[in-house]
């Protein structure tokens, strides 16, 4: 548990400590020591969250976040996961914001605006956040790349485990199911 709280913590400075946008493409991840998902097998969306620090909800980012959804679902589920409606073993919780560092007027000297979407996955028993991952890149306010918005999904997604065909719930194997 301490080791979770250190890396919160640590991740938390490193994240107030800068609102300088970050390079096209960049990711990052964090999950708690404690997290396993081998016991999970079902997910569902939760309401979402607010952006990182130094980003804003705008028109383009709630239009980013309709993308990433459909993104982050179809990753969960060819890792081998199945979204449910309520009852669910973990929340998926995203983010999307435009940074709100540059006033407009800079974006056309030159500063291209940056883009930032947040994944967070909450253990629905407990609450607990498991697991998080962010990306930053530079964007075009006036469409969705949606190359760049699946490579990022992919990268944030790289260190979730596939749940392999052939595992059984812990519950059906207690049960004699096979």
């Amino acid at each position: 548990m301490k080791k979770w709280i250190v890396m919160a913590l640590v991740y938390a400075a490193v994240a107030c400590g800068s609102t300088t946008p970050r390079p096209n493409g960049t990711t990052e991840h964090v999950a708690s020591s404690e997290a396993s998902f081998a016991r999970y097998q079902t997910f569902s969306f939760g309401e979402a969250n607010p952006p990182r620090a130094g980003f804003e909800v705008s028109q383009h980012s709630l239009d980013v976040q309709r993308v990433l959804a459909s993104l982050v679902e179809a990753g969960f589920t060819a890792r081998g996961y199945k979204k449910t409606i309520g009852g669910s073993d973990f929340i998926i919780k995203l983010a999307s914001g435009t940074a709100s560092a540059l006033p407009p007027t800079d974006y056309a000297e030159g500063q291209p605006p940056h883009g930032f979407i947040g994944v967070d996955v909450y253990d629905a028993a407990s609450g607990r956040e498991v697991w998080q991952s962010t990306a930053f890149a530079e964007i075009d306010l006036h469409k969705i790349d949606q190359d760049l918005l699946r490579r990022g999904v992919d990268r944030m997604l790289a260190s979730v485990p596939t749940r392999r065909a052939t595992e059984q719930p812990d519950s059906n194997l207690k049960s004699g199911l096979n």
